[in-house]
C-alpha cells in the first residue's frame, strides 16, 4: 500500500511538471504542461499566515479594557495612577486637574470644568486627548 501511495504521489508530481506518466496499466499518458500561476504556493501560505496574524492582533485589540476597567484593575493591584485617572482625565490634563483640586475646587466641579474645556477646545479644532 505504501508503494502504491508513493507511486501515485510521484505520478502526480510528474504530471504537474509536464512529464510523461506511466499508468498502472503500463500505458504512457502524455500530459500538457500546466502553466504555473504567478503566485507560488509558498507565497500563498505566507499570506494566509499573515492574515491569521492580523486576525489575532485585531482580536487582541477587542480585549483592551476600557478606562473604568483599567481604574478598577489598578485599584485592585495597588497601582499608582495619575491624578484624575479615576474620573477619566487623561495624563496630559492631570496637571490641570491636580492644580484645580489643590486650589480648593471640588472634584466634581474640577472634572466638569476639564470636560467642558476639552469639549470647547475640540469644537475649536484643537486636538485634546482626555
Amino acid at each position: 500500500a505504501d508503494q502504491r501511495v508513493k507511486k501515485a504521489v510521484q505520478d502526480a508530481y510528474r504530471a504537474f511538471q509536464g512529464t510523461e506518466v506511466e499508468s498502472s496499466s503500463a500505458k504512457k499518458i502524455t500530459t500538457k504542461k500546466i502553466v504555473a500561476p504567478t503566485t507560488s504556493l509558498g507565497e500563498i501560505q505566507s499570506l494566509r499566515n499573515e492574515i491569521q496574524t492580523l486576525k489575532t492582533i485585531i482580536e487582541g485589540f477587542r480585549q483592551i479594557p476600557v478606562p473604568t476597567q483599567i481604574v478598577q484593575a489598578a485599584k485592585s493591584q495597588d497601582i499608582q495612577l495619575h491624578p484624575g485617572a479615576d474620573h477619566g482625565i487623561s495624563f496630559e490634563l492631570s496637571g490641570v486637574y491636580q492644580r484645580l483640586i489643590q486650589s480648593g475646587i471640588s472634584e466634581a466641579n474640577t472634572v466638569q470644568l476639564i470636560e467642558e474645556a476639552r469639549r470647547e477646545l475640540k469644537d475649536m479644532g484643537t486636538k485634546v486627548s482626555c
